[in-house]
């Protein structure tokens, strides 16, 4: 099972990023 936690874990960072990337966004085009 560990192979799956890290499959989860890889597109858990890259959504976390993407969702700060667009949090960054909306306050910077606000």
């Amino acid at each position: 099972m560990a192979s799956a936690e890290t499959d989860f874990s890889l597109p858990s960072i890259f959504v976390n990023v993407m969702a700060a990337f667009v949090r960054t966004s909306w306050t910077d085009g606000s």
